[in-house]
């Protein structure tokens, strides 16, 4: 749909103009913007001018905005791409990239250069990251090249780092944590009345985090681990921070029409 629409036949050449709706039923998604162009030949779609994407789940909705998003076919599947200043909402999980690619049949989100996810009070980040979204909710996020983990932990942050993480959740929960190379993890130390005595320190090449209720319940270690504990009152700041830390709540969508900010 769109204010005005023109098309060649001979070229397989179509085009939309002012308030633009790519609607697909099968695939439950809605895309708005102000251009649509269409190639009949490469069955491409590609939406322009503030465009924002409408993935339907049966339980909630994700919004996403970015510069430009291209949806194709092929014989077998349907793709979306979404190319710079990639954001998007869910009520259960945030996210902002460079450029994304969505595939239907998998349900696989792709994000590269610069991406990020919250989900609850965790920041995910790494050179790449690939989510698969089942039923509305995250199955799991493989985390790829200088992987970190950051937990909000009322003024401190727990904090896990390595090469290559693989995540598991349950109703948007997460479950378990296997870093695989150069691990590294900071978690803060709590007596019976919630007040911090502390800070655990380890190092591992393989680690395995085990959680209950979002909170780390076990860890194991595939090769006996470098391991230290620090008394809270003598923390220092570089103490409380691996290398590499970047909180970046300030750039986390925390409504849907915030995706539309710089």
């Amino acid at each position: 749909k769109g204010d005005s629409l023109y098309y060649e036949k001979n070229n397989g050449y179509g085009k939309a103009i002012g308030n633009i709706q790519l609607i697909d039923t099968i695939q439950n998604t809605i895309i708005l913007g102000g251009i649509a162009e269409y190639y009949e030949k490469t069955n491409q779609i590609e939406i322009t001018k503030k465009p924002i994407l409408q993935l339907l789940f049966k339980t909630d909705t994700l919004f996403m905005s970015a510069d430009r998003f291209l949806s194709y076919k092929t014989v077998n599947d349907k793709k979306l791409l979404a190319f710079k200043n990639v954001k998007f909402f869910k009520k259960d999980f945030q996210g902002k990239c460079d450029s994304l690619s969505y595939i239907f049949s998998d349900s696989l989100l792709e994000m590269y250069n610069n991406p990020v996810i919250w989900i609850n009070q965790f920041q995910m980040t790494a050179d790449s990251l690939k989510a698969i979204i089942f039923n509305s909710k995250l199955e799991s996020i493989y985390l790829k090249n200088n992987s970190m983990i950051i937990e909000d932990d009322s003024l401190d942050y727990n904090q896990i780092k390595g090469k290559e993480m693989l995540c598991s959740f349950k109703e948007n929960k997460l479950k378990k944590i296997k870093i695989l190379g150069n691990g590294q993890s900071i978690f803060f130390v709590k007596d019976d009345e919630n007040n911090k005595i502390g800070l655990n320190y380890f190092e591992s090449t393989d680690l395995t985090l085990y959680f209950i209720d979002n909170g780390l319940n076990e860890i194991t270690y595939h090769i006996k681990p470098e391991s230290k504990t620090i008394p809270y009152k003598e923390l220092t700041t570089k103490d409380k921070y691996l290398k590499e830390f970047f909180w970046r709540i300030n750039e986390k969508p925390t409504n849907k029409y915030d995706i539309f900010t710089e």
